[in-house]
């Protein structure tokens, strides 16, 4: 194989592992793989990802034999600081201004030093677990939760993350990562009823585990099987049933261990709504579920203030259409829309795919508890179990057909204004810049969705 397709296929396989670790979706990796190797002039390629698995091929050129390449990466979380420099690394890539080498040995570089680099382990958990902790108190805030609630939620989140993190420390798997997070959950939010007459213990638990619902599952799973993503939407569904099953473990383990020391004087079950809250209230709990999950997922700076506003939009859009009539699940799929077009506009003064930053403006409206009641009042026989789950799964198919639909009609009105003159952005003119004559610099379609950055 020549030496400019080994060189490109290694850089697709870096960036391909690195996105899908990044939290990336099999869409927007095969996207961007796409447009890596179309602009380091590999036209004949082709990509498959799905389910962590990445696959490149090239056909038969002369005497050249085919080339399939695969490789594996396991899922990770999101990561908004890699998503930013890979973004801007193809950006880069496609517009000429560095090389297939130079950005080949950048990833080189940063797959030698590794995750977090030399960064103590103790600084590398405590700005994840600062942010969990606000991620929690939003929920709280957002649930209608006690001032002493939304204190111990915010605690109990550390208190999580850190059982999460010690088993990840050991290589357990992850279903007893999550069981370790529910049994602390449990046992702290417990303790807590003991010493204060006012904790909601059921609310007190949901909140300490809302960074590990399976609400971003599902609505990527949703995501997936709107725009045909099939394959993917399956083994996302897997993802739910998995991560579910391991926080419902933990947390029937914990209500099994504590029932001969509390008896049935403490309501570990129950339903979770968010009646009579004020709207200020809402807003700001809003406000700290999309900050506190940017923070957690290295956001910072300006773009973590963005989301965090972005998050508190995405509440007032929906208080407003509730307001005027509409039902919650009209709001929600009319807020989506608003935000989805809101955040391609925003991409490039943000440096972060749409789907990455619309994925955080609409954690405040995502169904994880609605999944996680349902599951655990399944196995405890509540009534009502099998609403939470068809509510879940209705409010992610609006998610994600609002974003989808927001995305599209910007990215349209983008493609069309460009091509009227009407909106010309010099920095994506490759004639603008001095390496702009490299043979790397070619310019793609701009006609897809994709092309906005998902």
């Amino acid at each position: 194989m020549p030496s400019r397709d080994d060189d490109a296929f290694r850089l697709a396989v870096l960036l391909g592992e690195a996105l899908i670790r990044g939290g990336a979706s099999s869409a927007a990796t095969t996207t961007c793989l796409q447009r890596a190797l179309r602009s380091a002039g590999v036209d004949d390629a082709t990509v498959g990802v799905t389910m962590g698995q990445i696959i490149l091929s090239r056909p038969g050129r002369g005497t050249s034999a085919a080339i399939t390449h695969v490789s594996e990466a396991p899922p990770g979380s999101l990561d908004l600081e890699l998503r930013r420099r890979i973004t801007a690394m193809l950006d880069d890539l496609a517009q000429g201004r560095r090389t297939v080498r130079e950005c080949l040995a950048e990833l080189e570089s940063r797959e030698a030093d590794g995750p977090g680099g030399a960064q103590h382990a103790g600084a590398r958990h405590a700005i994840p677990a600062a942010g969990l902790s606000l991620l929690g108190v939003g929920f709280c805030l957002l649930m209608g939760g006690t001032a002493a609630t939304t204190l111990c939620a915010g605690v109990l989140s550390v208190a999580a993350y850190a059982a999460f993190a010690a088993m990840q420390h050991l290589r357990s798997p992850g279903i007893f990562s999550l069981a370790a997070a529910g049994l602390t959950a449990v046992l702290g939010a417990t303790a807590a009823t003991a010493v204060i007459d006012d904790a909601q213990t059921a609310l007190c638990i949901v909140a300490a585990l809302a960074a590990w619902l399976a609400g971003i599952t599902a609505y990527g799973a949703a995501q997936d099987m709107i725009t045909g993503w099939y394959l993917s939407a399956a083994g996302h569904v897997m993802d739910i049933a998995s991560r579910t099953a391991g926080l419902v473990a933990g947390v029937a383990l914990g209500i099994h261990l504590m029932a001969p020391f509390v008896g049935e004087s403490v309501a570990y079950i129950e339903a979770l709504r968010p009646d009579g809250v004020s709207w200020a209230t809402a807003i700001t709990g809003a406000v700290l579920v999309s900050g506190g999950y940017g923070l957690a997922s290295s956001g910072r700076g300006i773009r973590l203030v963005a989301l965090a506003a972005l998050g508190g939009l995405v509440q007032v859009l929906v208080l407003i259409a509730q307001a005027v009539g509409l039902s919650s699940f009209v709001a929600i799929l009319a807020a989506a829309v608003v935000v989805g077009a809101i955040c391609v506009r925003a991409a490039p003064s943000l440096g972060l795919p749409s789907n990455a930053s619309m994925m955080i403006a609409l954690l405040p409206l995502f169904p994880g508890s609605y999944i996680y009641q349902g599951m655990l009042g399944t196995i405890f026989g509540v009534d009502g179990s099998g609403d939470q789950l068809i509510a879940g799964a209705v409010t992610a198919l609006c998610l994600s057909m609002g974003g989808l639909l927001g995305q599209f009609l910007a990215s349209r009105s983008l493609t069309a204004a460009r091509a009227l003159g009407l909106d010309d952005h010099p920095d994506d003119d490759p004639h603008d810049d001095p390496a702009g004559a490299r043979p790397e610099a070619r310019q793609l379609p701009a006609d897809t969705l994709q092309h906005v950055r998902l």
